[in-house]
């Protein structure tokens, strides 16, 4: 049995801090204050599902620091108890946290948005029945009103675990015009709502999800311009720097042809370029090894070579070779037996007009097949 009321007064006057200005951010003192009194209270747990029930009751407090101090317990819980983080919609604590949304209190929603980030990462049952309630749309709409404000990169986080491989929350994401959204976080200038963009971004090009037409209307050639530019290493972290290259990777091995086609390849090596060499000047000094970064544009640097075939390239080639040849040896082996039955000086000029086809390049052999349907109707006649 937990009791909420462990954390009144003085916690409660801490929490309530924010509820003046929802804007304004607790200071470290009262962060570590807060944590310590739901440490003292998440030690009286004996059922954690009887503790995130007393929790979520208390979301229809209108005092705002019992909601928050109750929403900071339910996120300590699916944190800590997996179990709880899977049974959330059986246990109906997913309504009352989805009305949560709804709170103008940004400490409130970033707690909330967290307890999503957490519970639906890997769970496939519960990502499911969040995006069955409309979810998806909900956090867009929010997403919308809060642009450039503290809660963008959680929002993003949320976003990414409601549709991470679920088939139909990312295409829903797509149609409502969520890759807009994470272009426009890739320029804003809070690194981490850029990363997350990026991230994101990055799994629905390996999805497939994003055609070249999407790259064109969403314009996430500017996205990628402000990723490549940023030159706050210390600041961005290697995940960011990392993931910017893999970004560049995914879509040019997905979409090289058509880059190169639109003008858009010379544009990207010439970003590339210009990445490696602020990367090789600050490589001694960067605050974290950059070297995985630099092999990742150098792979990024090889596929702008416009002659190069990637493997993807190889492996279509060979098959339409192999494909070719069978044909060009069943159409050889009908004209042979079509030999037998004709007249000793027909065989003679249909065998020149064989053996011309058999030493011919391939593109000839790939228009073979309508020359020996010519040669055999003018025969025939």
């Amino acid at each position: 049995m937990m009791n909420i009321h462990v954390l009144t007064n003085e916690h409660i006057d801490v929490l309530r801090y924010g509820t003046i200005d929802t804007n304004k951010r607790l200071s470290k003192e009262d962060i570590e204050f807060l944590q310590g009194a739901i440490k003292d209270a998440l030690s009286q747990i004996e059922d954690p599902y009887e503790a995130i029930n007393e929790a979520v009751r208390n979301f229809e407090n209108k005092d705002e620091g019992i909601i928050l101090a109750s929403a900071k317990i339910v996120e300590r819980l699916v944190d800590e108890y997996p179990e709880v983080a899977r049974n959330l919609d059986k246990i109906k604590a997913v309504d009352p946290l989805l009305k949560l949304l709804d709170n103008n209190n940004n400490h409130i929603l970033e707690s909330v948005l967290q307890i999503f980030s957490l519970a639906l990462s890997n769970n496939p049952e519960l990502q499911d029945s969040v995006f069955k309630k409309n979810a998806l749309k909900k956090l867009l709409i929010k997403l919308q009103e809060s642009q450039k404000t503290v809660i963008d990169k959680k929002l993003i986080t949320a976003i990414s675990a409601l549709i991470r491989h679920h088939d139909e929350a990312e295409n829903k994401f797509i149609d409502y015009g969520g890759i807009g959204f994470l272009v426009y976080g890739m320029q804003t200038n809070i690194y981490k709502y850029q990363e997350k963009s990026a991230l994101l971004l990055k799994h629905l090009i390996h999805q497939n999800k994003i055609t070249f037409e999407l790259f064109l209307k969403n314009e996430i050639m500017k996205g990628l311009i402000c990723l490549a530019n940023n030159k706050n290493i210390d600041e961005t972290g290697i995940q960011y720097g990392e993931t910017t290259a893999e970004l560049f990777l995914a879509l040019m091995q997905n979409h090289r042809h058509k880059l190169a086609k639109a003008g858009y390849l010379h544009n990207l090596k010439k970003l590339i370029e210009d990445r490696l060499v602020y990367l090789r000047v600050v490589q001694n000094s960067a605050s974290y090894d950059v070297s995985h970064e630099i092999e990742l544009f150098n792979d990024c640097l090889k596929l702008t070579n416009q002659r190069a075939l990637t493997e993807k390239d190889r492996r279509a080639r060979d098959i339409l070779h192999e494909k070719n040849k069978h044909a060009f040896v069943i159409i050889s082996f009908f004209l042979f037996s079509y030999l037998v039955g004709l007249e000793l000086s027909r065989q003679k000029k249909l065998t020149k007009i064989i053996l011309a086809l058999l030493i011919g390049n391939s593109s000839r052999r790939s228009s073979s097949s309508g020359s020996v349907r010519s040669v055999i109707a003018v025969e025939e006649a």
